[in-house]
């Protein structure tokens, strides 16, 4: 979901990486001696990332990071580069256990997140801003409070991944059919993925 990407991933995290380094406290926790470069550090740290993605059966889908990528060099705060891809979802629905883990959690976040916002907001900071993808990632913890949706298999990636294609099908169309031929498009797509997820 784009929320974690722009919400924390993107943002939080970078900030947390960037000030770890800057402590020592990122080498120490990656095993390597107090003053590694931010080259070897960053790099190790993508290397147990791949690792525990691994051992978790998860699809990670990363570049390694750098400084580059983490914006470290720059004046502005740190901010990650597209980093971290979309994840193919394998389980469209969720057990009792994993659905009450997961609202906890996710809820969790969102209030964290908040708070963060509102702090910096009073420190006239726009390190923490409130994303409309939050309230968007509210209504899929509702819906995997009620039904065990997965809110990663309600990603809004394939939309907006898919308006390439719309795009280049819409130039090859005649102006006057344009609408209809796009809209008959686009419904197909959602009608085969739906049936998709059903049948996972």
């Amino acid at each position: 979901m784009h929320l974690a990407h722009l919400g924390f991933l993107r943002d939080i995290t970078a900030s947390c990486l960037a000030d770890m380094f800057q402590t020592g406290d990122l080498a120490d926790y990656v095993n390597l001696a107090p003053g590694a470069s931010a080259a070897l550090v960053f790099w190790r740290v993508g290397v147990l990332a791949e690792q525990w993605a691994k051992q978790n059966q998860l699809d990670l889908g990363a570049v390694r990071l750098t400084e580059e990528r983490l914006n470290y060099t720059q004046t502005t705060y740190p901010c990650l580069d597209s980093l971290v891809k979309a994840a193919r979802v394998k389980k469209p629905k969720l057990s009792q256990q994993e659905k009450e883990k997961s609202v906890w959690l996710g809820r969790s976040h969102l209030v964290c997140y908040a708070a963060l916002a509102a702090g910096a907001l009073a420190q006239h900071q726009l390190l923490y801003k409130v994303r409309p993808k939050c309230h968007y990632f509210e209504h899929a913890l509702d819906e995997c409070a009620l039904w065990g949706n997965n809110p990663l298999s309600q990603s809004s990636f394939l939309d907006e991944d898919n308006m390439k294609s719309l795009r280049n099908l819409a130039v090859k169309c005649h102006p006057r059919t344009v609408k209809v031929t796009w809209a008959r498009r686009y419904i197909l797509k959602k009608v085969l993925l739906w049936h998709k997820l059903k049948a996972e």
